[in-house]
């Protein structure tokens, strides 16, 4: 969670599990909690999994962090920073083509009016 103003809060938001989860998230990749599930005699199905990894210090802006994700892939389908963005109004005209998803954020500034030459330097 972010603070009011947009600024990272203080500590970080956490699970149920009471571990830290990072913001963004994908529905399939490497990252996925191993499960062993088995049927048994009555005919459910009982299923062990291993807890998921504690996020510890700079590990998740590590090269070779593996985002969490909910079923396990070799890799990624569809990553969640590779999304379309359409724009129509004001500074529609800045959104076009492929984005790098940081310039998404100077966009939608620029068109609410928080941005200046001021604030770049802050």
């Amino acid at each position: 969670e972010n603070e009011a103003p947009g600024g990272p809060a203080a500590k970080p938001s956490k699970a149920q599990d009471g571990k830290p989860y990072t913001t963004l998230g994908y529905a399939n990749g490497p990252g996925a909690i191993s499960c062993a599930c088995r049927k048994t005699a009555a005919g459910t199905m009982d299923c062990t999994c291993l807890p998921r990894t504690e996020l510890a210090g700079e590990e998740p802006l590590a090269d070779s962090f593996k985002q969490q994700s909910l079923v396990p892939l070799g890799s990624e389908t569809h990553g969640g920073e590779d999304v379309a963005i359409y724009a129509r109004g004001p500074w529609a005209h800045l959104v076009q083509g492929t984005m790098e998803q940081n310039a998404v954020y100077w966009v939608m500034a620029k068109a609410l009016g928080w941005w200046s030459p001021d604030t770049m330097h802050r």
